[in-house]
């Protein structure tokens, strides 16, 4: 059986599958490796295959994804030679169908994470992939924030260069210049906090604005008893936007903004 190591693993992503010319490569070091007597094999054994996953940075890492790896290998040898050897074809299916295995359970934790971590739904987990996926070059693990404006600019996200430039840098937490997939969800997330950050701002401002020069006398004497909430009560606007500033007290804003909303409901049934 293939045995577990304790290889480090690459950062490149799973979707980046090796040439054939590669792979053609690579199987031909590893037919050098079973040579005996200088006559070289045509094919591989579990050994010299085993030694092709370490070198493509593929080899298991724990129980499970050795018993899968077993599972290939036996499902490709398909005439049942016992000890199992794979021709070149054969040793590019198994390769394939490993990269396919992991690439799926890849992205599944990648929709888990973004789902627990940030609320986004699968379907705009694997739309924003796709766009990653198209943009992201090859020898590249990540993209840069080129990359990153285009991907912007294909999902119709309005943000300036300056705003950019500032939520890249907070997620290329190695200072790489470039960010992989899970950094490119937070930087998303922190984009549509920052856009809902700055609206609930806009509005508390118009809240107290309105508050400021509204004549007493025009406003009914039943309508501001009825749109005052605890909340906003207790943080005066002016409070709420420094804090909204610094991101915090949304949920605070949030119920201030729903209440001035009520109370202009409220004026416009009560003319």
């Amino acid at each position: 059986t293939i045995t577990t190591t304790t290889t480090k693993r690459s950062d490149t992503p799973l979707f980046h599958v090796a040439s054939q010319d590669e792979l053609r490569l690579l199987f031909d070091r590893c037919l050098r490796r079973r040579c005996t007597n200088g006559v070289v094999s045509e094919v591989l054994g579990v050994r010299e295959v085993a030694m092709g996953l370490e070198d493509l940075k593929l080899a298991p890492q724990n129980a499970e994804e050795q018993h899968h790896m077993k599972v290939f290998l036996e499902d490709c040898n398909e005439w049942g030679f016992q000890p199992v050897t794979l021709d070149f074809d054969t040793f590019v299916r198994f390769i394939r169908r490993i990269r396919e295995w992991r690439a799926g359970v890849g992205r599944e934790r990648e929709r888990q994470f973004a789902s627990k971590e940030y609320g986004f739904k699968e379907v705009i987990v694997q739309e924003y992939r796709v766009a990653f996926d198209i943009l992201l070059e090859d020898g590249h693990d990540g993209l840069a924030v080129s990359d990153v404006r285009r991907i912007f600019k294909l999902l119709r996200f309005n943000i300036t260069s300056e705003l950019l430039r500032e939520l890249f840098a907070k997620v290329d937490a190695g200072a790489a210049g470039r960010i992989n997939f899970l950094e490119f969800l937070k930087l998303v997330h922190l984009f549509n906090k920052t856009k809902r950050t700055r609206r609930l701002i806009s509005h508390i401002s118009d809240v107290e604005v309105n508050q400021e020069s509204a004549a007493p006398a025009a406003v009914p004497a039943a309508a501001p008893a009825a749109a005052k909430s605890p909340v906003a009560a207790r943080f005066p606007t002016s409070k709420l936007k420094a804090a909204l500033s610094k991101g915090k007290m949304i949920k605070e804003a949030t119920e201030v903004m729903k209440a001035s909303v009520k109370s202009r409901r409220s004026l416009f049934l009560s003319s």
